[in-house]
Protein backbone atom coordinates (compact mmCIF):
# COMPACT_ATOMS: atom_id res chain seq x y z
CA UNK A 1 0.00 0.00 0.00
CA UNK A 2 3.30 2.54 0.13
CA UNK A 3 2.81 3.41 -3.32
CA UNK A 4 -1.03 4.55 -2.80
CA UNK A 5 -1.84 7.91 -3.61
CA UNK A 6 -2.53 9.18 -0.99
CA UNK A 7 -0.03 7.96 1.15
CA UNK A 8 2.41 9.18 -1.96
CA UNK A 9 0.91 12.76 -1.34
CA UNK A 10 2.13 12.35 2.26
CA UNK A 11 5.39 11.33 1.34
CA UNK A 12 5.88 14.75 -1.02
CA UNK A 13 4.19 17.21 1.97
CA UNK A 14 6.49 15.37 4.57
CA UNK A 15 9.48 16.10 2.24
CA UNK A 16 8.54 19.62 1.26
CA UNK A 17 8.76 20.02 4.96
CA UNK A 18 12.12 18.46 5.24
CA UNK A 19 13.99 19.47 1.84
CA UNK A 20 12.31 23.03 0.94
CA UNK A 21 15.02 24.95 0.29
CA UNK A 22 17.86 22.85 0.45
CA UNK A 23 20.55 22.20 -2.30
CA UNK A 24 20.41 18.92 -4.46
CA UNK A 25 24.35 18.44 -5.42
CA UNK A 26 24.61 16.07 -7.91
CA UNK A 27 21.85 13.42 -9.53
CA UNK A 28 23.59 9.80 -10.52
CA UNK A 29 22.83 6.51 -10.52
CA UNK A 30 24.85 3.32 -9.45
CA UNK A 31 22.41 0.23 -9.10
CA UNK A 32 19.67 -0.43 -11.42
CA UNK A 33 15.89 1.22 -11.63
CA UNK A 34 17.58 3.88 -8.99
CA UNK A 35 18.80 7.77 -8.86
CA UNK A 36 20.18 8.84 -6.03
CA UNK A 37 19.79 12.99 -5.13
CA UNK A 38 22.86 14.52 -3.05
CA UNK A 39 21.30 16.86 -0.79
CA UNK A 40 23.67 17.03 2.16
CA UNK A 41 24.23 19.80 4.73
CA UNK A 42 26.39 20.58 7.66
CA UNK A 43 24.76 18.64 9.93
CA UNK A 44 24.05 15.73 7.01
CA UNK A 45 26.61 15.88 4.31
CA UNK A 46 25.90 12.48 3.05
CA UNK A 47 22.11 12.59 2.82
CA UNK A 48 20.13 11.27 -0.12
CA UNK A 49 17.23 10.97 -1.68
CA UNK A 50 16.88 7.43 -3.41
CA UNK A 51 14.02 7.44 -6.31
CA UNK A 52 13.09 3.47 -7.15
CA UNK A 53 11.92 3.40 -10.57
CA UNK A 54 11.28 -0.34 -10.20
CA UNK A 55 7.91 -1.08 -11.17
CA UNK A 56 6.84 -3.03 -8.42
CA UNK A 57 8.57 -1.28 -6.33
CA UNK A 58 8.50 2.35 -6.55
CA UNK A 59 9.56 5.20 -3.98
CA UNK A 60 11.27 8.24 -2.84
CA UNK A 61 13.16 7.75 0.33
CA UNK A 62 15.42 9.81 2.56
CA UNK A 63 18.49 8.29 3.67
CA UNK A 64 20.31 10.35 6.10
CA UNK A 65 23.60 8.43 5.33
CA UNK A 66 24.60 7.18 2.59
CA UNK A 67 28.20 6.96 -0.12
CA UNK A 68 28.48 7.18 -3.82
CA UNK A 69 30.32 3.89 -5.14
CA UNK A 70 33.74 4.56 -6.41
CA UNK A 71 32.99 2.86 -10.04
CA UNK A 72 29.68 2.13 -12.19
CA UNK A 73 28.09 5.23 -11.90
CA UNK A 74 26.62 7.91 -13.95
CA UNK A 75 25.48 11.07 -13.69
CA UNK A 76 22.23 12.91 -15.03
CA UNK A 77 20.75 16.42 -14.73
CA UNK A 78 24.51 17.75 -14.48
CA UNK A 79 23.33 21.58 -17.07
CA UNK A 80 20.89 21.78 -13.92
CA UNK A 81 23.11 21.03 -10.61
CA UNK A 82 23.55 21.93 -8.12
CA UNK A 83 20.28 23.48 -7.24
CA UNK A 84 17.80 25.05 -5.19
CA UNK A 85 14.33 23.01 -4.08
CA UNK A 86 12.04 25.71 -4.17
CA UNK A 87 8.89 23.02 -4.15
CA UNK A 88 8.06 19.67 -3.46
CA UNK A 89 4.04 18.88 -4.54
CA UNK A 90 2.19 16.05 -5.82
CA UNK A 91 -0.63 16.05 -8.56
CA UNK A 92 -3.98 16.47 -7.61
CA UNK A 93 -5.67 13.44 -9.62
CA UNK A 94 -1.70 11.36 -9.97
CA UNK A 95 1.02 9.26 -9.13
CA UNK A 96 3.44 12.11 -10.06
CA UNK A 97 5.32 13.94 -7.60
CA UNK A 98 7.10 17.17 -8.60
CA UNK A 99 10.45 18.90 -7.10
CA UNK A 100 10.37 21.98 -8.51
CA UNK A 101 13.96 23.55 -8.74
CA UNK A 102 15.73 27.24 -10.25
CA UNK A 103 15.19 26.50 -13.32
CA UNK A 104 13.60 23.29 -14.09
CA UNK A 105 11.08 20.29 -12.83
CA UNK A 106 11.90 16.82 -12.14
CA UNK A 107 8.72 14.38 -12.44
CA UNK A 108 8.52 11.29 -10.46
CA UNK A 109 5.89 9.61 -12.22
CA UNK A 110 4.35 6.09 -10.93
CA UNK A 111 2.79 4.24 -13.72
CA UNK A 112 3.36 0.61 -13.08
CA UNK A 113 6.00 -0.58 -16.23
CA UNK A 114 6.33 2.97 -17.23
CA UNK A 115 7.56 4.60 -14.29
CA UNK A 116 9.96 6.92 -14.95
CA UNK A 117 11.49 10.35 -13.78
CA UNK A 118 11.25 13.32 -16.35
CA UNK A 119 13.07 16.39 -16.05
CA UNK A 120 11.21 19.49 -17.75
CA UNK A 121 13.95 22.62 -17.53
CA UNK A 122 12.16 26.48 -17.89
CA UNK A 123 12.55 26.27 -22.03
CA UNK A 124 10.14 22.78 -21.37
CA UNK A 125 13.77 20.99 -22.94
CA UNK A 126 13.10 17.42 -21.91
CA UNK A 127 14.91 14.43 -19.95
CA UNK A 128 14.71 10.92 -19.33
CA UNK A 129 16.09 9.15 -16.90
CA UNK A 130 15.01 5.94 -18.34
CA UNK A 131 14.23 5.76 -22.17
CA UNK A 132 11.30 3.99 -23.00
CA UNK A 133 9.59 3.09 -26.60
CA UNK A 134 6.00 3.41 -25.68
CA UNK A 135 5.86 6.76 -23.86
CA UNK A 136 7.31 10.11 -25.78
CA UNK A 137 9.03 12.31 -23.64
CA UNK A 138 7.32 14.95 -25.18
CA UNK A 139 3.99 13.46 -24.67
CA UNK A 140 4.76 13.00 -21.45
CA UNK A 141 6.26 16.76 -20.57
CA UNK A 142 2.85 17.92 -21.97
CA UNK A 143 1.06 15.68 -20.12
CA UNK A 144 2.57 16.85 -16.70
CA UNK A 145 2.97 20.83 -17.05
CA UNK A 146 -0.63 20.25 -18.09
CA UNK A 147 -1.75 19.00 -14.52
CA UNK A 148 -2.52 20.65 -11.06
CA UNK A 149 -0.48 20.00 -7.99
CA UNK A 150 -1.13 20.26 -4.61
CA UNK A 151 1.35 20.58 -1.51
CA UNK A 152 -1.37 20.22 1.02
CA UNK A 153 -3.13 17.93 3.43
CA UNK A 154 -6.60 19.97 2.25
CA UNK A 155 -8.22 18.82 -0.92
CA UNK A 156 -11.85 19.69 -1.88
CA UNK A 157 -13.99 16.90 -1.05
CA UNK A 158 -15.52 16.55 -4.47
CA UNK A 159 -12.10 15.22 -6.01
CA UNK A 160 -12.57 12.35 -4.04
CA UNK A 161 -16.66 11.48 -4.54
CA UNK A 162 -17.57 8.73 -5.61
CA UNK A 163 -18.07 9.47 -9.18
CA UNK A 164 -14.08 9.96 -8.92
CA UNK A 165 -13.53 6.13 -8.11
CA UNK A 166 -12.00 5.57 -11.68
CA UNK A 167 -9.28 8.13 -10.78
CA UNK A 168 -5.62 6.34 -10.49
CA UNK A 169 -5.69 7.97 -6.51
CA UNK A 170 -8.56 5.09 -5.57
CA UNK A 171 -6.78 2.11 -5.30
CA UNK A 172 -8.04 -1.20 -4.30
CA UNK A 173 -7.05 -1.18 -0.44
CA UNK A 174 -9.15 1.95 -0.59
CA UNK A 175 -11.90 0.34 -1.97
CA UNK A 176 -11.18 -2.49 0.57
CA UNK A 177 -11.39 -0.64 3.60
CA UNK A 178 -14.49 1.12 2.40
CA UNK A 179 -16.04 -1.85 1.94
CA UNK A 180 -14.99 -3.29 5.09
CA UNK A 181 -16.17 -0.32 7.39
CA UNK A 182 -19.52 -0.36 5.74
CA UNK A 183 -20.11 -4.11 6.39
CA UNK A 184 -18.83 -2.97 10.23
CA UNK A 185 -22.07 -0.81 10.24
CA UNK A 186 -21.17 2.01 12.31
CA UNK A 187 -21.49 4.52 9.26
CA UNK A 188 -23.65 3.73 5.83
CA UNK A 189 -22.92 7.19 4.00
CA UNK A 190 -20.17 6.50 1.27
CA UNK A 191 -19.01 9.56 1.08
CA UNK A 192 -18.18 10.05 4.45
CA UNK A 193 -16.07 6.54 4.88
CA UNK A 194 -15.01 7.33 2.09
CA UNK A 195 -13.20 10.64 3.65
CA UNK A 196 -12.85 8.80 6.70
CA UNK A 197 -10.83 6.57 4.78
CA UNK A 198 -8.76 9.02 3.23
CA UNK A 199 -7.79 10.99 5.89
CA UNK A 200 -6.53 8.08 8.07
CA UNK A 201 -3.54 7.33 4.73
CA UNK A 202 -2.63 11.02 5.21
CA UNK A 203 -2.83 11.88 8.72
CA UNK A 204 -2.83 8.42 11.33
CA UNK A 205 0.19 6.47 12.76
CA UNK A 206 1.19 3.68 10.18
CA UNK A 207 1.75 0.39 11.09
CA UNK A 208 4.57 -2.00 10.13
CA UNK A 209 3.73 -5.69 10.25
CA UNK A 210 4.22 -8.84 8.33
CA UNK A 211 0.93 -10.56 7.33
CA UNK A 212 1.59 -14.28 8.09
CA UNK A 213 -1.38 -15.09 5.58
CA UNK A 214 -0.44 -12.99 2.97
CA UNK A 215 3.16 -14.08 3.78
CA UNK A 216 4.63 -10.54 3.19
CA UNK A 217 5.01 -7.44 4.90
CA UNK A 218 2.45 -4.87 5.53
CA UNK A 219 2.21 -1.11 5.62
CA UNK A 220 -1.12 0.60 6.32
CA UNK A 221 -2.93 3.56 8.88
CA UNK A 222 -3.22 2.15 11.79
CA UNK A 223 -6.63 2.60 12.23
CA UNK A 224 -7.62 0.22 9.12
CA UNK A 225 -10.04 -2.79 9.62
CA UNK A 226 -9.10 -4.51 6.58
CA UNK A 227 -6.36 -5.99 8.09
CA UNK A 228 -5.83 -7.62 11.55
CA UNK A 229 -2.73 -5.53 13.04
CA UNK A 230 -1.00 -7.40 15.95
CA UNK A 231 -0.86 -6.17 18.79
CA UNK A 232 3.00 -5.30 19.55
CA UNK A 233 2.95 -3.71 16.03
CA UNK A 234 5.32 -0.65 16.10
CA UNK A 235 3.31 2.49 14.73
CA UNK A 236 5.20 5.48 13.11
CA UNK A 237 4.10 9.11 12.78
CA UNK A 238 6.77 9.77 9.53
CA UNK A 239 5.54 7.74 6.11
CA UNK A 240 9.54 8.27 5.45
CA UNK A 241 10.40 6.54 8.90
CA UNK A 242 7.14 3.75 8.24
CA UNK A 243 8.57 3.04 4.77
CA UNK A 244 12.39 2.65 5.53
CA UNK A 245 10.88 -0.18 8.33
CA UNK A 246 8.94 -1.62 5.38
CA UNK A 247 11.58 -1.93 3.23
CA UNK A 248 13.99 -3.19 5.19
CA UNK A 249 11.23 -5.97 6.34
CA UNK A 250 10.71 -6.77 2.54
CA UNK A 251 14.64 -6.98 1.78
CA UNK A 252 15.27 -8.65 4.65
CA UNK A 253 12.42 -11.44 3.44
CA UNK A 254 13.34 -11.67 0.13
CA UNK A 255 16.99 -12.24 1.48
CA UNK A 256 15.37 -15.16 3.59
CA UNK A 257 13.57 -16.67 0.59
CA UNK A 258 16.29 -16.59 -1.70
CA UNK A 259 18.96 -17.88 0.78
CA UNK A 260 16.54 -21.01 1.81
CA UNK A 261 15.87 -21.57 -1.98
CA UNK A 262 19.78 -21.81 -2.47
CA UNK A 263 20.87 -23.41 0.78
CA UNK A 264 17.53 -25.91 -0.30
CA UNK A 265 18.59 -27.14 -3.87
CA UNK A 266 22.17 -27.84 -2.62
CA UNK A 267 21.03 -30.02 0.13
CA UNK A 268 18.44 -32.03 -1.74
CA UNK A 269 21.01 -32.25 -4.81
CA UNK A 270 23.84 -33.27 -2.76
CA UNK A 271 21.85 -35.96 -0.16
CA UNK A 272 20.46 -37.37 -2.74
CA UNK A 273 24.00 -37.56 -4.74
CA UNK A 274 25.80 -38.73 -1.61
CA UNK A 275 23.13 -41.47 -0.68
CA UNK A 276 22.99 -42.91 -4.20
CA UNK A 277 27.13 -43.33 -4.48
CA UNK A 278 26.81 -44.66 -0.86
CA UNK A 279 24.62 -47.27 -2.11
CA UNK A 280 26.73 -48.22 -4.88
CA UNK A 281 30.22 -48.08 -3.27
CA UNK A 282 28.16 -50.32 -0.50
CA UNK A 283 27.11 -52.66 -3.24
CA UNK A 284 30.50 -52.75 -4.29
CA UNK A 285 32.14 -53.65 -1.03
CA UNK A 286 29.81 -56.61 -0.05
CA UNK A 287 30.97 -58.01 -3.05
CA UNK A 288 34.41 -58.14 -1.82
CA UNK A 289 37.49 -58.35 -3.96
CA UNK A 290 38.44 -60.22 -6.62
CA UNK A 291 41.21 -59.38 -6.16
CA UNK A 292 42.51 -63.36 -5.29
CA UNK A 293 40.66 -64.81 -8.22
CA UNK A 294 42.41 -62.06 -10.69
CA UNK A 295 45.98 -63.15 -9.35
CA UNK A 296 44.88 -67.40 -9.19
CA UNK A 297 43.83 -66.60 -12.99
CA UNK A 298 46.86 -64.96 -14.16
CA UNK A 299 49.00 -67.48 -12.40
CA UNK A 300 47.22 -70.28 -14.02
CA UNK A 301 47.50 -68.63 -17.22
CA UNK A 302 51.61 -68.36 -16.43
CA UNK A 303 52.01 -71.74 -15.83
CA UNK A 304 49.76 -72.91 -19.19
CA UNK A 305 51.46 -70.37 -21.16
CA UNK A 306 52.24 -72.49 -24.22
CA UNK A 307 48.82 -73.90 -24.50
CA UNK A 308 47.45 -69.50 -25.13
CA UNK A 309 47.49 -68.70 -28.30
CA UNK A 310 46.88 -65.85 -30.22
CA UNK A 311 43.46 -65.23 -31.87
CA UNK A 312 41.72 -67.46 -28.74
CA UNK A 313 38.61 -66.01 -27.02
CA UNK A 314 38.90 -68.24 -24.23
CA UNK A 315 41.21 -71.06 -22.76
CA UNK A 316 39.79 -74.46 -20.89
CA UNK A 317 42.36 -75.38 -18.40
CA UNK A 318 42.18 -78.45 -15.48
CA UNK A 319 42.52 -76.90 -11.86
CA UNK A 320 45.82 -78.22 -10.38
CA UNK A 321 45.21 -81.39 -7.83
CA UNK A 322 42.03 -81.69 -9.10
CA UNK A 323 40.12 -82.61 -12.09
CA UNK A 324 37.99 -79.40 -12.32
CA UNK A 325 37.94 -77.96 -15.39
CA UNK A 326 37.63 -73.66 -15.85
CA UNK A 327 36.99 -71.00 -18.45
CA UNK A 328 39.21 -68.05 -18.69
CA UNK A 329 38.03 -65.67 -21.37
CA UNK A 330 41.05 -64.11 -23.57
CA UNK A 331 40.90 -60.90 -25.80
CA UNK A 332 42.03 -62.58 -29.17
CA UNK A 333 43.36 -59.19 -30.56
CA UNK A 334 46.57 -59.46 -27.48
CA UNK A 335 49.09 -61.35 -27.45
CA UNK A 336 49.62 -64.59 -24.60
CA UNK A 337 51.99 -62.39 -22.44
CA UNK A 338 49.39 -59.33 -22.40
CA UNK A 339 46.82 -61.97 -22.03
CA UNK A 340 48.69 -62.77 -18.65
CA UNK A 341 49.35 -59.35 -18.01
CA UNK A 342 45.58 -58.03 -18.01
CA UNK A 343 44.81 -60.47 -15.06
CA UNK A 344 47.62 -59.50 -13.41
CA UNK A 345 46.45 -56.07 -13.68
CA UNK A 346 43.36 -56.55 -12.52
CA UNK A 347 44.12 -58.16 -9.68
CA UNK A 348 46.42 -55.38 -8.77
CA UNK A 349 43.50 -52.45 -9.83
CA UNK A 350 40.90 -54.82 -7.59
CA UNK A 351 43.19 -54.62 -4.64
CA UNK A 352 43.45 -50.29 -4.97
CA UNK A 353 39.99 -50.12 -6.13
CA UNK A 354 38.82 -51.87 -2.76
CA UNK A 355 40.89 -49.83 -0.51
CA UNK A 356 39.35 -46.68 -2.62
CA UNK A 357 36.19 -47.75 -1.67
CA UNK A 358 36.09 -48.24 2.04
CA UNK A 359 37.99 -45.07 2.09
CA UNK A 360 35.80 -43.31 -0.23
CA UNK A 361 32.82 -44.88 1.86
CA UNK A 362 34.08 -43.76 5.06
CA UNK A 363 34.42 -39.88 3.46
CA UNK A 364 31.57 -39.54 1.77
CA UNK A 365 29.34 -40.95 4.79
CA UNK A 366 30.92 -38.34 7.17
CA UNK A 367 30.01 -35.52 4.50
CA UNK A 368 26.61 -37.17 4.47
CA UNK A 369 26.12 -37.23 8.35
CA UNK A 370 27.11 -33.35 7.94
CA UNK A 371 25.04 -32.48 5.55
CA UNK A 372 21.99 -34.05 7.79
CA UNK A 373 23.56 -32.01 10.25
CA UNK A 374 23.71 -28.99 8.27
CA UNK A 375 19.82 -29.79 7.68
CA UNK A 376 18.67 -29.98 10.64
CA UNK A 377 20.15 -26.60 11.53
CA UNK A 378 18.18 -25.40 7.98
CA UNK A 379 14.54 -26.88 9.48
CA UNK A 380 15.16 -24.88 12.44
CA UNK A 381 16.38 -22.18 11.76
CA UNK A 382 13.99 -18.65 10.80
CA UNK A 383 16.48 -15.19 10.81
CA UNK A 384 18.60 -14.29 8.33
CA UNK A 385 21.90 -14.36 9.92
CA UNK A 386 21.30 -17.96 10.51
CA UNK A 387 20.60 -18.85 7.44
CA UNK A 388 23.97 -16.76 6.36
CA UNK A 389 25.92 -18.83 8.32
CA UNK A 390 24.84 -22.31 6.92
CA UNK A 391 25.36 -20.57 3.68
CA UNK A 392 28.99 -20.18 4.93
CA UNK A 393 29.49 -23.60 6.39
CA UNK A 394 28.79 -25.07 3.09
CA UNK A 395 30.85 -22.41 0.90
CA UNK A 396 28.02 -21.85 -1.66
CA UNK A 397 29.67 -19.03 -3.08
CA UNK A 398 32.23 -21.40 -4.56
CA UNK A 399 30.29 -24.34 -5.34
CA UNK A 400 26.80 -22.42 -7.14
CA UNK A 401 28.47 -20.91 -10.03
CA UNK A 402 26.66 -21.51 -12.85
CA UNK A 403 27.88 -24.81 -15.10
CA UNK A 404 28.34 -25.36 -18.38
CA UNK A 405 25.43 -27.18 -19.88
CA UNK A 406 28.34 -29.73 -21.63
CA UNK A 407 29.79 -30.65 -18.27
CA UNK A 408 26.32 -31.40 -16.64
CA UNK A 409 25.82 -33.78 -20.18
CA UNK A 410 29.41 -35.16 -20.05
CA UNK A 411 30.86 -37.47 -17.58
CA UNK A 412 34.37 -38.62 -16.65
CA UNK A 413 36.42 -40.25 -14.65
CA UNK A 414 37.06 -37.44 -11.78
CA UNK A 415 39.34 -37.10 -8.72
CA UNK A 416 39.92 -34.43 -6.09
CA UNK A 417 44.32 -34.13 -5.34
CA UNK A 418 44.77 -33.21 -1.11
CA UNK A 419 41.06 -32.28 -1.21
CA UNK A 420 41.74 -29.18 -3.41
CA UNK A 421 42.58 -29.94 -6.56
CA UNK A 422 40.04 -31.85 -9.33
CA UNK A 423 41.67 -33.77 -11.86
CA UNK A 424 39.41 -35.09 -14.92
CA UNK A 425 40.37 -38.30 -16.90
CA UNK A 426 38.71 -39.36 -20.20
CA UNK A 427 37.58 -43.05 -20.53
CA UNK A 428 37.96 -43.38 -24.41
CA UNK A 429 38.44 -41.77 -27.65
CA UNK A 430 35.44 -39.61 -28.06
CA UNK A 431 35.24 -38.62 -24.52
CA UNK A 432 39.27 -37.51 -24.28
CA UNK A 433 37.84 -35.37 -26.96
CA UNK A 434 35.40 -33.91 -25.70
CA UNK A 435 37.41 -33.63 -22.36
CA UNK A 436 40.05 -31.72 -24.15
CA UNK A 437 38.15 -29.68 -26.85
CA UNK A 438 34.77 -28.42 -24.55
CA UNK A 439 35.46 -29.43 -21.00
CA UNK A 440 38.94 -27.93 -20.34
CA UNK A 441 39.35 -24.24 -20.23
CA UNK A 442 42.01 -22.42 -21.98
CA UNK A 443 44.60 -22.21 -18.57
CA UNK A 444 43.74 -25.70 -17.23
CA UNK A 445 46.88 -28.01 -17.26
CA UNK A 446 46.43 -30.93 -20.22
CA UNK A 447 48.36 -34.29 -19.47
CA UNK A 448 49.07 -37.81 -21.87
CA UNK A 449 51.40 -40.19 -21.65
CA UNK A 450 54.21 -39.80 -24.14
CA UNK A 451 54.75 -42.03 -26.53
CA UNK A 452 51.77 -44.73 -25.96
CA UNK A 453 48.07 -43.94 -26.29
CA UNK A 454 45.93 -43.19 -22.84
CA UNK A 455 43.38 -41.37 -21.52
CA UNK A 456 43.61 -37.29 -22.03
CA UNK A 457 43.92 -35.87 -17.90
CA UNK A 458 42.81 -32.48 -17.57
CA UNK A 459 44.14 -30.35 -13.88
CA UNK A 460 41.17 -27.29 -13.18
CA UNK A 461 42.92 -24.11 -12.75
CA UNK A 462 40.44 -21.94 -10.87
CA UNK A 463 42.60 -19.42 -9.87
CA UNK A 464 45.20 -18.30 -12.63
CA UNK A 465 47.36 -16.38 -10.80
CA UNK A 466 47.79 -19.61 -8.26
CA UNK A 467 51.11 -21.54 -8.95
CA UNK A 468 50.18 -25.50 -9.15
CA UNK A 469 52.90 -26.77 -6.75
CA UNK A 470 55.48 -29.12 -8.52
CA UNK A 471 54.53 -32.05 -6.57
CA UNK A 472 50.65 -31.69 -7.75
CA UNK A 473 51.83 -31.41 -11.10
CA UNK A 474 53.70 -34.80 -10.64
CA UNK A 475 50.33 -36.76 -8.97
CA UNK A 476 48.37 -35.49 -12.38
CA UNK A 477 51.66 -37.13 -14.46
CA UNK A 478 51.31 -40.24 -12.33
CA UNK A 479 47.29 -40.59 -13.40
CA UNK A 480 48.18 -39.93 -16.61
CA UNK A 481 50.43 -42.74 -16.81
CA UNK A 482 47.89 -45.14 -14.97
CA UNK A 483 45.61 -44.74 -17.78
CA UNK A 484 47.73 -45.77 -20.43
CA UNK A 485 49.27 -48.04 -22.19
CA UNK A 486 52.45 -47.67 -19.80
CA UNK A 487 50.37 -48.21 -16.88
CA UNK A 488 52.75 -51.60 -16.10
CA UNK A 489 56.10 -49.63 -16.66
CA UNK A 490 57.57 -49.15 -13.34
CA UNK A 491 58.53 -45.43 -15.04
CA UNK A 492 56.70 -43.53 -17.67
CA UNK A 493 57.31 -40.43 -19.53
CA UNK A 494 54.24 -38.14 -19.45
CA UNK A 495 53.53 -34.52 -21.20
CA UNK A 496 51.81 -31.53 -19.91
CA UNK A 497 51.25 -28.18 -21.28
CA UNK A 498 48.51 -25.87 -20.67
CA UNK A 499 45.17 -26.36 -22.73
CA UNK A 500 46.01 -23.63 -24.91
CA UNK A 501 48.36 -25.70 -26.52
CA UNK A 502 46.56 -28.49 -27.25
CA UNK A 503 45.10 -28.41 -31.09
CA UNK A 504 42.65 -30.43 -32.56
CA UNK A 505 42.95 -30.08 -36.30
CA UNK A 506 40.51 -31.21 -38.67
CA UNK A 507 40.51 -34.74 -39.62
CA UNK A 508 42.59 -36.09 -37.57
CA UNK A 509 41.57 -39.34 -35.48
CA UNK A 510 39.25 -39.17 -32.47
CA UNK A 511 41.47 -38.98 -29.48
CA UNK A 512 44.60 -37.18 -31.16
CA UNK A 513 45.73 -34.17 -30.86
CA UNK A 514 48.79 -31.79 -31.77
CA UNK A 515 51.25 -29.97 -29.09
CA UNK A 516 52.50 -26.76 -29.99
CA UNK A 517 54.25 -26.78 -26.74
CA UNK A 518 55.07 -28.81 -23.90
CA UNK A 519 57.17 -29.87 -20.56
CA UNK A 520 58.09 -33.67 -19.88
CA UNK A 521 58.79 -35.15 -16.42
CA UNK A 522 58.57 -38.64 -15.67
CA UNK A 523 56.82 -40.55 -13.19
CA UNK A 524 55.56 -43.79 -11.45
CA UNK A 525 52.12 -44.65 -13.12
CA UNK A 526 49.85 -44.89 -9.97
CA UNK A 527 47.04 -43.22 -8.66
CA UNK A 528 48.86 -41.01 -5.92
CA UNK A 529 47.65 -41.87 -2.14
CA UNK A 530 46.63 -38.08 -1.55
CA UNK A 531 43.70 -38.65 -4.47
CA UNK A 532 40.25 -38.97 -3.99
CA UNK A 533 38.08 -41.06 -6.85
CA UNK A 534 34.72 -39.12 -6.79
CA UNK A 535 33.19 -40.11 -10.04
CA UNK A 536 33.81 -43.54 -12.16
Amino acid sequence: MFKNYFFLKRCAIELNQVLKKEIILEAYTQERDKLYLLIGNDNLPNRHVVISTNPIIPYVFIKDNHFRAKINTINFFNEYLPAEIKQIDIATNDRIIRITLNSSNIYFIVRGNQTNILLVDNESKVSVFKKSKKNNPIDLRNEVMSLKFTDSFRDNRKDYNSNNLTLPHISKEVLSEIEVRIKSGNKNDFQDIQTEVIHAILKNKIAIFYNNDMHQPMMCPSSFLTYTIPKSTELFNSYNNSLGMYLSIKFRNESISKLKAEIEKYLFRELEKLSSKLNELKKRIDAGSKEGLYKYFGNLLLSNRPLIKKGMKEICLCVQDSKEEIIINLDPKLSPQKNIDVYFDKSRNEKINIRQSHNLYEKIENKYKYLLKIKDEYDNSTELESFSDIKKKLKLNSILKPIKLVEEKIKYRHFLLEGKYNVYVGKDNVNNDLLTTKFAKQNDYWFHARGVSGSHVVLRVNNQKENIPKNILKNVASIAAFYSKSKTSSLSPVSYTFRKYVHKKKGLEPGKVILSKENVVIVKPEIPKNCELLDE
